[in-house]
């Protein structure tokens, strides 16, 4: 279980509607982040590496 999911079992049980909505909306930013981030890595992992020779 990773992080994310704690806080979203976190907001099922929260009784007050604010804090729910705000926990949910840092979920949704770190997940559109890590989103980012994957994507970045992919590209990072299939571009082909270039060696760089200095004199």
């Amino acid at each position: 279980m990773n992080s994310l999911e704690y806080f979203k079992t976190y907001a099922k049980y929260e009784n007050n509607y604010k804090i729910r909505e705000a926990v949910m909306q840092k979920v949704n930013e770190h997940l559109r982040r890590a989103e980012e981030i994957r994507v970045v890595l992919d590209e990072f992992v299939q571009a082909p590496l270039r060696v760089v020779i200095m004199h």
